[in-house]
């Protein structure tokens, strides 16, 4: 019986250190529970910070290049001044010219008019020189001329 007893008194000892470290553990996990945990982001954050920099920078250069790009894009669809000059000359000259046509063009019938009155002048001029200097036709033309006023 001694083993039994020797048995019974090493179990209740076993069962009170069981006892004692599950009230330690109890007291641990209280304390855990009652433990408010902050993280620790200064590493991330900081990570963060020099990211973001590295990333404002890179825009930064690429809004430069967009803007050297753009200016470069301005400057190429430009006409050279002379050539810009000469189409102004060019459309004024035709403007001038295509003006004076039109005016001519409605001075047509003016100019008819002036020009076959000028030539009816011109040949009654020449027909009385001819009658004057030739006798026998100008009797001939008195002659037909009383002729035909009368009815």
């Amino acid at each position: 019986m001694a083993k039994i007893d020797e048995l019974s008194e090493l179990l209740i000892e076993e069962l009170s250190d069981f006892k004692l470290q599950i009230n330690k553990l109890e007291a641990v996990s209280n304390e855990i529970q009652s433990m408010v945990i902050k993280p620790d982001i200064s590493e991330l954050k900081s990570y963060m910070d020099a990211a973001l920099q590295l990333q404002n920078e890179i825009v930064k250069d690429q809004n430069l290049r967009l803007g050297a790009i753009s200016n470069k894009l301005t400057d190429s669809n430009r006409y050279p001044k002379w050539l810009v000059g000469l189409l102004s000359l060019s459309l004024m000259a035709i403007l001038l010219v295509t003006g004076y046509s039109i005016y001519q063009l409605q001075r047509i019938p003016e100019m008819k008019q002036l020009e076959y009155e000028k030539g009816r002048k011109e040949m009654v001029d020449h027909f009385y020189e001819f009658l004057e200097s030739d006798a026998p036709s100008k009797k001939a033309y008195l002659k037909w001329k009383s002729e035909e006023n009368v009815p």
